[in-house]
């Protein structure tokens, strides 16, 4: 069960790594047609569920602790400065995360996420 689940977790990442023109194009559609609140809410939600992850992966990846803390007190605010599109995909992988069981595939899961969103913010 274990090993199927990851495998499952595998093809989500790669799946949205590989989407095509039409798919994209149907996400920035989507993007647009949220409401002010409807993206303020999502934020929010991003923001509550990934905070500690966040805080905890940038507190193994940073050497300098108060460059870690700086990064996970700017967090919040960069979360809300994100376009529309990438936080209504970002939205959708915490959904994605917790219709997960296997707290081994959960974790793979969040800290590629937390991963990806730290290079978001640090390219």
């Amino acid at each position: 069960m274990e090993n199927e689940e990851l495998a499952f977790v595998n093809r989500y990442i790669a799946k949205k790594f590989r989407r095509s023109a039409a798919e994209r194009l149907k996400n920035v559609f989507r993007a647009v047609l949220i409401s002010k609140s409807r993206e303020e809410m999502m934020k929010e939600e991003i923001i509550r569920e990934l905070k500690p992850f966040y805080s905890n992966f940038v507190r193994m990846k940073v050497e300098n602790e108060a460059a870690a803390e700086a990064a996970i007190a700017l967090f919040d605010d960069r979360i809300r400065m994100l376009p529309k599109i990438i936080a209504l995909e970002i939205f959708e992988d915490i959904q994605f995360y917790k219709s997960l069981k296997n707290g081994v595939a959960k974790n793979y899961f969040i800290q590629s996420l937390v991963g990806q969103i730290h290079s978001l913010f640090y390219q």
